[in-house]
């Protein structure tokens, strides 16, 4: 059974005019940034290219602290290369909700009082939002006045 977040991705080096397999990790849930292990690093031959700084990222499950070398994983022992978090997965449309099945969304039917209640709490909040509105009017002609009368 494959997980299906951590891929086997083909990463093109030009310098070196060629492509290294590494495995990928998505992970919606890390905001931060993207990682890469220091093997990951060596692999591709890039380790002249790095600024080093040790950070720490996390504390995995088992307890062991995460850290890092500015964006690189220092620890060995990870089924994965780089990780590609929320951010580069969001910005590059890589990957979507498709519902069940890949068809449409599949959402529960609301019930006529569930409905009725929704209804009711909309008319609501306008009924909040265009009273607020007039405060906020009123306050402003009122701030407008006192600063045009204390100007004379």
């Amino acid at each position: 059974m494959s997980a299906p977040f951590l891929k086997t991705v083909k990463i093109w080096n030009p310098n070196l005019d060629r492509y290294f397999e590494l495995k990928m990790m998505l992970d919606t849930g890390f905001e931060v940034h993207n990682l890469i292990t220091w093997d990951a690093v060596c692999a591709l031959q890039l380790t002249n290219e790095m600024n080093p700084r040790t950070a720490y990222i996390a504390t995995c499950l088992n307890g062991e602290p995460l850290s890092s070398i500015g964006t690189l994983i220092d620890r060995v022992s990870l089924p994965w290369d780089l990780i590609l978090g929320a951010q580069e997965i969001e910005e590059h449309g890589i990957l979507s909700v498709a519902g069940f099945a890949g068809s449409k969304h599949i959402l529960r039917k609301e019930k006529k009082e569930e409905k009725v209640k929704a209804e009711d709490r909309r008319r609501d909040q306008d009924k909040k939002a265009e009273a607020n509105k007039v405060k906020v009017d009123n306050h402003k002609r009122a701030k407008e006045e006192s600063s045009t009368t204390s100007n004379i």
